[in-house]
């Protein structure tokens, strides 16, 4: 048994070494390129603005341009910090912002693999995991090419999961502490506060849950809500009415596909009927499919996995790191797990390589108006082909009546 452990510890050290050497190899390599990326740019300016003490939320161009953050101050304010520390040690901003990213993502990948053990999963298994998460691409490109915290909101959010499950809501004061660190860098979480709450026996905890989880976004928005009228008013049409954007995704661009290959108005029409509409087919589903997991009484971590499956797969509108909100829960939950990694995969590089053709990286090779339409349409047909995987996925949740598989993960 001893000889056992200590190759098991041996492989996991080994898992996260390997892990640990790629990203820093892809972070190398993409810091070149990085430095030009819109969000980069933004990002450091509205830290900029904050340590001159003024209110991001609030910076325009001009008269009627506003240009200021549109996220949870968790993100503006750490973005801040990471400006000041690249001024004091003289060292690259874009560098020093990904490395803590590029450390969460390796600990995640430590704590999938202890996850999957605690969930009593075969060795075999849970090692497998292990090294899907450390050689996916998709995470990488989010946390250390892309600089989204993703990740990071993503593993409070299952440190929340994790101890609340494990302790069987004794450490109900931990989780909600560890998931109040989630939202404060963007107001996604939010959209989990149900699942988490479905779990919780009597009102009186559920209350108590819920101030906790929000405590760190309130301690951090107060000051900018507070400071005028105006930034109040910008930080909820910004901030809490923001709905994203990206590329387009879902039904749309199952439409937009069709009217390209037949050129029908009809599919035109349906592309602008479902925009229109997004946030009510956002909804019905998400209410759906809460009342299908608790219903069927799965499990917290598979409840959560349907809420954000839910939002991902409704949305009309996606960006790359998306993908990367998925990753953790299909390697725990979902058998198609080698599925949804080799078509997120190709969706996100495809994407990555559009951007950067269509940028004009790669202008001085004169490979820049063939190569953006070549690699625009290999990433339209790998993100419909990834949707396809994961709304079946979404059907599969919604039809499972086996509740010992979805109960117990």
């Amino acid at each position: 048994m001893k000889i056992l452990d200590k190759n098991l510890k041996r492989l996991f050290f080994y898992i996260l070494f390997v892990s640990l050497i790629l990203r820093v190899v892809v972070l190398i390599l993409s810091l070149p390129y990085v430095t030009n990326l819109i969000d980069d740019i933004h990002l450091q300016q509205t830290g900029v603005w904050l340590l001159e003490g003024h209110n991001p939320y609030l910076e325009t161009l001009g008269d009627s341009v506003r240009v200021g953050f549109d996220h949870m101050p968790g993100w503006l304010v750490y973005s801040a910090l990471i400006k000041w520390i690249s001024n004091f040690l003289d060292v690259s901003w874009n560098l020093v912002y990904r490395i803590p990213y590029l450390i969460i993502d390796v600990l995640f990948n430590a704590m999938l693999i202890h996850t999957a053990i605690r969930l009593k999963r075969k060795i075999s298994e849970s090692l497998t995991i292990g090294w899907l998460y450390a050689l996916n691409p998709i995470t990488i490109i989010s946390s250390v090419v892309l600089g989204q915290p993703t990740m990071v909101i993503m593993f409070f959010i299952f440190l929340a999961w994790y101890y609340f499950h494990f302790s069987k809501g004794k450490r109900w004061a931990l989780s909600a502490f560890m998931f109040s660190l989630a939202p404060i860098w963007k107001l996604l979480p939010a959209l989990l506060i149900p699942a988490l709450l479905m779990k919780i026996k009597t009102w009186r905890k559920r209350i108590n849950y819920l101030i906790v989880s929000g405590i760190s976004s309130a301690l951090l928005l107060t000051p900018f809500i507070f400071s005028n009228k105006e930034s109040f008013l910008a930080i909820l049409r910004t901030v809490f009415l923001y709905f994203g954007g990206g590329e387009s995704w879902g039904f749309r661009l199952l439409f937009e596909i069709l009217q390209s290959i037949t050129g029908m108005s009809l599919f035109h029409f349906l592309t602008a009927f479902v925009v229109s509409i997004q946030k009510l087919i956002i909804l019905v589903p998400f209410i759906f499919v809460l009342y299908i997991c608790y219903k069927r009484r799965f499990s917290l971590l598979v409840t959560i996995y349907a809420s954000l499956l839910t939002f991902v797969v409704f949305r009309m509108g996606f960006g790359l790191h998306y993908f990367s909100w998925m990753v953790p829960f299909f390697l725990l939950i979902n058998k198609k797990k080698i599925l949804f990694l080799v078509t997120s995969s190709l969706g996100i590089i495809f994407g990555l390589l559009f951007y950067t053709v269509s940028g004009g990286y790669l202008a001085s090779m004169g490979l820049s108006e063939s190569m953006t339409y070549l690699f625009e349409w290999l990433m339209k047909i790998t993100f419909l082909i990834a949707w396809f995987v994961l709304l079946k996925s979404w059907i599969e949740i919604v039809k499972q009546k086996n509740k010992k598989r979805f109960s117990s993960a």
